[in-house]
């Protein structure tokens, strides 16, 4: 390796293959534990990394891997690999949590995002353009999906990693020109939106609440219609038990992975009803798979 850290210490580097119509990507870390660079080959990021061709084996890299096979085979992964974000700053760090509430298959515009950074700031305006600056920053793509950030109206702008990778990144998801999650916790709202949760989620859930998994399942959980598996409770509304007032989720870091990939592994009629992102796809046929 010919890039160094302050500290002296090698930047370790590994390459992974994409399916065939995107740019391979190259993985680093500064520290020898964390994922702390994920570009694809050529972008300026890249480029800047300056690894010489060399590459290490690092738990990190094989959970990276482990991690981009799941994604390539169709599927959002139902867990995140130990990554650092270097040279961040509060503002940056808000812009990924953001970023990370962007479900499989969906987009956001960086006006959502700076409008819902203001909703949890109390209305205090965020600028669209800072947003943008925080998004192209990103060091860490797909896993942090800056790829589903779009202009106003649709338009596939600003890609570190080249538009040609960000449209098939989309296309892969399943998204043409269609559904746009408006942050409006409809979907949290629907009627017998039943949501499944598996042992791992029951787990990451419990702990992010500060409780034991017996616990969890006993005061937050229920058997499905079905009898075939644990579901979250609803309130007696049918919304979720989570939604805040604000449309915001009170377990946001570490929801199942049903909600992550709304509206694409829901099946709910009601869901193309009350859905405002469902309702202006519509008008794109075949702009939402499975609606």
């Amino acid at each position: 390796m010919k890039r160094v850290d302050d500290a002296g210490a090698k930047v370790r580097c590994w390459r992974y293959r994409t399916p065939d119509g995107l740019d391979d990507i190259l993985m680093a870390s500064d520290d020898g534990e964390s994922l702390t660079g994920l570009w694809f080959e050529g972008s300026r990021d890249a480029v800047d990394c300056g690894c010489d061709g060399a590459t290490c084996d690092l738990p990190a890299f094989r959970e990276t891997c482990r991690w981009l096979d799941i994604y390539f085979g169709g599927r959002q992964p139902d867990f995140t690999p130990p990554y650092r974000l270097m040279g961040s700053s509060p503002f940056r760090d808000e812009v990924v949590r953001e970023m990370l509430t962007i479900p499989f298959g969906a987009t956001a515009t960086y006006g959502d995002i700076a409008a819902a950074m203001s909703r949890r700031r109390g209305g205090v305006k965020v600028s669209a353009q800072a947003v943008g600056g925080a998004v192209g920053w990103n060091p860490i793509c797909i896993i942090i999906p800056c790829h589903r950030v779009i202009g106003a109206g649709g338009k596939l702008v600003g890609y570190g990693g080249g538009i040609s990778n960000k449209v098939a990144l989309l296309s892969h998801e399943g998204h043409v020109a269609g559904f746009v999650c408006r942050r409006c916790g409809a979907c949290c709202r629907i009627k017998d939106g039943i949501v499944r949760v598996s042992d791992a989620e029951i787990s990451r859930i419990a702990a992010f609440l500060g409780m034991g998994d017996q616990e969890f399942i006993e005061s937050e959980t229920e058997l499905s219609p079905d009898r075939k598996s644990l579901i979250l409770k609803s309130r007696p509304d049918g919304a979720c038990a989570y939604l805040t007032d604000g449309n915001l989720c009170r377990i946001n870091p570490v929801k199942p992975r049903k909600c992550r990939t709304f509206p694409h592994e829901w099946r709910n009629p009601d869901s193309a009803e009350v859905c405002p992102g469902i309702a202006a796809a519509a008008g794109n046929k075949g702009a939402v798979r499975g609606w």
